[in-house]
């Protein structure tokens, strides 16, 4: 038994007139509980999800975080960064998410079909490293730290974290900027990144395809209280992986529109060897962005070498500060600890 999608949109518009969507969370609550079966509901897996009550109340909460520790889903394991197929977790978590988002007032931007990719759930782990979901800033942050005492940088004002799925990069680089309270937005797919992130006045979030957002007749709007006079910092930590090559340079164009004179753009990204060295096979590449599959298709893309100088062709106006490569232990499966050597760091900034 599905949502009644109109009487979710009465609700919606009820909800939010006047600025009351304060009263969302509970009627949202309702909603979810009163179109959604009272039976226990199994994964296919064989896990038993948490109530459409507890599930709304995490949600709502921004602790979604803790479903993990209430469900024992195989999919809540997995590093494959898609919308999973045949996953009732997924399911309940996209129906929740479609009506809590527009309740959070730090949510300036979401799809009209918003949905939940579980890596957004998954603990950051601790100590110098990071996950196969990616470093959560750890290395960026030690970059910017480098290119400020380069005199590369000389002031951020702003941060648009694009592909963050939570506030830890914006944390590390907001702390290497010794501005706390640095005016930051969160861009990501998952419709579960807010509700795993506190809220917080500085921050705000656009939920959706950071392509689409960027190219939005609404972005101005969207960042006008986050942007203010000083250089804005965009990242794209590791969102480039997770992209095929034409899809990369599709957001990497759009975003560079937006950007002003005088703002930076941070890129990190896998390079070739690495995933040479896990047996993935290179299958297509485009100006310095080369993916590689598996059995499975398409796994993840890497930068070439020559990818730096592609982006002073492709992005008009840019110029590549500086470029470096560093090593990291990151968690792998099965809380293996693994070596990943090349991630690639560049340092732009647009004339």
């Amino acid at each position: 038994m599905g949502i009644d999608m109109s009487l979710m949109r009465v609700a919606l518009s009820s909800a939010m007139r006047g600025s009351q969507n304060v009263l969302f969370p509970s009627l949202g609550a309702r909603l979810y509980s009163t179109t959604t079966p009272t039976d226990k509901t199994l994964c296919a897996c064989g896990a038993e999800l948490p109530s459409a009550e507890r599930i709304v109340e995490l949600y709502r909460t921004r602790n979604l975080r803790a479903i993990t520790q209430l469900i024992d889903c195989k999919q809540l394991t997995s590093y494959d960064f898609t919308q999973r197929k045949n996953c009732e977790l997924s399911k309940e978590l996209n129906k929740v998410s479609a009506l809590m988002l527009p309740s959070f007032d730090d949510v300036v931007y979401f799809d009209e079909e918003p949905f939940v990719m579980l890596e957004s759930l998954k603990t950051i782990p601790e100590g110098d490293f990071g996950d196969l979901t990616g470093d959560h800033g750890k290395q960026v942050s030690k970059f910017l730290k480098h290119c400020l005492q380069k005199g590369l940088i000389s002031s951020v004002g702003s941060l648009i974290d694009v592909g963050g799925q939570n506030t830890s990069t914006v944390d590390l680089v907001s702390k290497a900027l010794g501005k706390t309270a640095l005016p930051s937005m969160v861009v990501d797919l998952s419709s579960a990144t807010p509700a795993v992130s506190p809220s917080r006045p500085n921050i705000k979030y656009a939920i959706g395809d950071a392509c689409l957002f960027f190219s939005s007749e609404k972005y101005q709007a969207c960042v006008k209280d986050v942007i203010n006079e000083e250089p804005t910092l965009v990242l794209f930590n590791n969102m480039l992986n997770v992209l095929k090559a034409e899809d990369g340079w599709k957001t990497l164009d759009a975003t560079w529109s937006q950007l002003r004179s005088g703002d930076y753009l941070f890129i990190s990204g896998l390079v070739p060897e690495q995933l040479e060295k896990y047996g993935m096979k290179k299958f297509h590449e485009l100006d310095g962005i080369v993916e590689f599959h598996s059995k499975r298709g398409f796994y993840k893309s890497a930068l070439l070498p020559a990818f730096a100088d592609f982006v002073e062709i492709r992005l008009k106006d840019a110029s590549v500060l500086i470029k470096e490569t560093f090593e990291q232990t990151i968690e792998a499966k099965q809380l293996n600890l693994i070596e990943v050597q090349g991630y690639r760091l560049l340092a732009l900034r647009k004339a």
